[in-house]
């Protein structure tokens, strides 16, 4: 801690009237503006600590205009202060404000920590900033950073999302400890980019080394046995699942029924479905399009219908799915009810995918003349 930091810890009581309004308006804006209202007429705003409070509040109630006006009225920001406003901004989705606070903690002549870098690179990763990473990563090396595991862990993150997947191995081969973040982050970055086999590798040695695989080690590599059609490997991955106790979110289990309807075991893809507690729309989806490609027209709509008295609300995506199902399965009236329920009962626009899936099913059922009718 700074002197700067030091003094001004020296107005800050936890248990003043104010800090305890703060605690109880957390991330609400309006309760915040009301608490900073008091701040400045109590005199508190001397106080750095509740400062940073309040504009880490404020970045976590979403506006993040208003913690930007908060920041610009603080003379001589701290560490602290830019620490915690840049790992606020990663955390809760202004990854480009993040780099604007990096920029003037820099302007600033404060220097970074290990911290600092880790949100820094991981937004730089979420907006597919690579130039900018690179110039970051050289910071890294420096400030002395080069060999801290948090920090690699974010540039082959940064790296394997950015499509340098050379670079990423490179620097994740160099760490003498691999996080499981690190595996997940070269895992998925293989399979986001096609390379599939590459992934599973990469898997295979993380259990040769002993290293406890989490549920997003399982999503990345049944997304890679998706890809490959690899039936075997897929259950052996669910076994492993099961085996390690891990509980089936949403996002694990959409990926187990994605496998097993890509790899043509839809029984299997319902019988998960089924035993799934939560499912948002992208997990029925998923059901809805797995029974469509493996040519179960009936039951895809008969999903659909589900869906609709007690499932969320369907997006385009689900519509793609229905209409290719009554497409394939030459389920006419089904398809035309659906696609008009779009608009209808839903508010939703076609565009070229649906517009191509009436076509193809009118075509099928030989009533292509009827095709430009279909709005």
């Amino acid at each position: 801690m700074d002197f700067q930091t030091a003094r001004s810890h020296r107005f800050f009581n936890p248990q003043s009237p104010v800090y305890r309004a703060l605690l109880r308006a957390g991330p609400s804006l309006r309760a915040l503006q009301q608490v900073h209202g008091h701040i400045v007429v109590s005199g508190s705003h001397r106080s750095r600590a509740l400062l940073t409070k309040l504009i880490t509040l404020a970045c976590e109630a979403g506006s993040i205009f208003y913690t930007r006006r908060l920041f610009l009225s603080v003379p001589n920001p701290d560490s602290f202060l830019f620490n915690s406003l840049i790992k606020a901004s990663s955390k809760f989705g202004f990854p480009q404000h993040t780099v604007f606070f990096y920029n003037r903690m820099l302007g600033f002549r404060i220097a970074p920590s290990s911290y600092t870098f880790t949100s820094v690179i991981k937004s730089c990763a979420d907006i597919s900033a690579l130039r900018l990473g690179r110039c970051v990563h050289s910071h890294v090396l420096v400030c002395g950073y080069g060999s801290d595991s948090f920090v690699q862990a974010a540039l082959v993150t940064l790296y394997s999302k950015s499509g340098d997947l050379d670079a990423a191995r490179k620097l994740f081969d160099k760490m003498p400890e691999r996080s499981v973040v690190a595996w997940n982050s070269m895992i998925s970055g293989y399979e986001q980019n096609g390379f599939s086999r590459e992934a599973i590798e990469v898997f295979n040695q993380m259990r040769e080394l002993g290293v406890e695989p989490d549920s997003t080690t399982f999503v990345s590599v049944l997304a890679a046995c998706s890809q490959l059609g690899a039936l075997d490997l897929g259950c052996s991955v669910h076994h492993d699942v099961i085996n390690n106790g891990l509980h089936v979110n949403v996002a694990l289990g959409t990926s187990l029924i994605i496998m097993y309807a890509r790899c043509g075991n839809v029984s299997k893809a319902r019988e998960v479905f089924d035993s799934m507690n939560e499912k948002n729309v992208i997990a029925w989806t998923a059901m809805i399009s797995g029974y469509a490609t493996n040519g179960y027209g009936i039951q895809a709509v008969e999903l659909f219908c589900q869906m609709r008295s007690h499932g969320p609300v369907p997006n385009t995506v689900t519509f793609v799915a229905v209409l290719a199902a009554c497409a394939h399965a030459g389920l006419v009236h089904e398809g035309r009810e659906t696609y008009a329920n779009m608009r209808q009962e839903y508010g939703l626009v076609p565009g070229v995918e649906h517009h191509v899936c009436m076509v193809d099913m009118l075509g099928r059922a030989g009533l292509s003349h009827r095709s430009i009718s279909i709005d």
